[in-house]
């Protein structure tokens, strides 16, 4: 994370922001901010990518009503099972603009799973995950949102896998490809920059997206927690109503 971490601080002072006391760090396998006075803000930059923060416009401002599924599909990635379950979660119900009622959940071993969760408007979202550790620098993943009026897919119709801006090639092999979206982040990579981008958001805004995002990573826990006991039991799983 020092990529990252040297960003933010560039930023904080550009833009005039005190730059200290607190760190880049982890909890509950989660990416998250640590602060000197004791606090851990879990963060969910994944909303802050490029390709999500444009399929939620589209949705919001109506140019496709009727949001009737969320399909995802996750191969690879750094993580456990969880880890990617609890991120495709949280991007299904935030591009829906809902909360779970129940989640059905089918695992196959530690590495895949299939998993259904009924939002609160109706909504269905389809998660097919896989976090298989062979395959942790090789991530495909698609997001498909499905509306009476049409799709949004953060892919092109005729693309299977994700595509870079520059690739560099020698001696007929690849050697690097890069995808810069930010100008303010240049040399990080998507999710480094989401990450930069997210943790800054928290930075100065801690009362209000930070605890927002507390609040989500509660809900989050349940939703996980909801889907092994589908899991164990065979049946739906309501989400506690409690914490919603």
């Amino acid at each position: 994370m020092i990529k990252p971490a040297k960003a933010i601080h560039k930023l904080l002072e550009k833009y005039g922001k005190k730059s200290d006391g607190w760190a880049l760090t982890e909890h509950g396998g989660q990416p998250a901010l640590a602060f000197d006075d004791g606090g851990i803000v879990p963060l969910l930059p994944w909303r802050y990518e490029r390709r999500f923060l444009e399929m939620r416009e589209i949705i919001a401002s109506k140019q496709l009503d009727g949001v009737s599924a969320v399909k995802i599909l996750k191969i690879g990635g750094k993580g456990s099972l969880i880890n990617t379950l609890y991120r495709e979660a949280d991007i299904a119900m935030w591009l829906a603009d809902s909360t779970p009622l129940d989640v059905f959940a089918d695992f196959n071993g530690d590495h895949a799973a299939n998993v259904f969760i009924k939002l609160q408007n109706g909504v269905l979202c389809c998660l097919e995950l896989m976090a298989e550790p062979s395959l942790e620098n090789a991530v495909t993943d698609k997001h498909t949102v499905i509306t009476s009026r049409g799709l949004a897919c953060d892919l092109a119709v005729d693309t299977q896998i994700k595509q870079d801006s520059v690739y560099v090639y020698k001696d007929g092999n690849k050697r690097a490809a890069y995808t810069d979206t930010d100008f303010e982040l240049y040399g990080l990579d998507p999710e480094e920059t989401a990450l930069a981008r997210c943790c800054f958001d928290v930075l100065i805004n801690r009362e209000t997206v930070g605890e927002t995002f507390k609040q989500r990573a509660v809900l989050l826990k349940t939703v996980t927690d909801a889907a092994l006991n589908s899991y164990e039991h065979k049946n739906r799983a309501v989400v506690r109503e409690a914490i919603i």
